[in-house]
């Protein structure tokens, strides 16, 4: 039983607890590396972008992960996060701490808030944040599907 998020389709944050790997769909997880110092990762449908029917893009899952020190890219359908043991230390998937998902409710909300307009960030560097984030926003709506080319050698 691990403690995670959950970003859905609709991209509402979820606090969950269980087997997150039904959560991203039947074809397979894929993992999103994040910044080894957040002590989490990210999960991802493998087939997310071969099924955009039943997989939409993510936006707000994207802009999470990106803030989180994942590399520019969008992302589609369901995201998970878990704690991460970047020791590798037996099974490197954690459970998240209540800080962990404070934190992450925390960036959930203002992430949306800056998206519907709402944002009203009082901290020193909100405003250059917030542009940030619509710039990042507008840059992964135009953002080509990510493709796999598979040549003979």
């Amino acid at each position: 039983m691990t403690k995670f998020v959950l970003i859905d389709n609709e991209h509402q944050l979820h606090k969950c607890e269980g087997d997150w790997e039904h959560e991203l769909g039947p074809e397979g997880p894929a993992q999103v590396v994040l910044h080894p110092g957040v002590r989490m990762t990210g999960f991802v449908n493998d087939c997310g972008f071969s099924l955009p029917d039943r997989y939409p893009r993510n936006l707000v899952g994207a802009l999470m992960v990106i803030n989180l020190g994942a590399v520019f890219r969008p992302l589609a359908g369901p995201l998970v996060i878990t704690g991460w043991n970047t020791a590798g230390c037996g099974s490197e998937i954690r459970d998240l701490s209540g800080d962990d998902i404070e934190t992450l409710a925390e960036l959930h909300h203002d992430l949306t808030a800056v998206l519907d307009g709402t944002f009203k960030g009082t901290f020193s560097g909100a405003t250059w944040w917030r542009d940030l984030v619509l710039r990042k926003a507008a840059e992964l709506r135009a953002a080509s599907t990510p493709s796999l080319v598979v040549r003979d050698l």
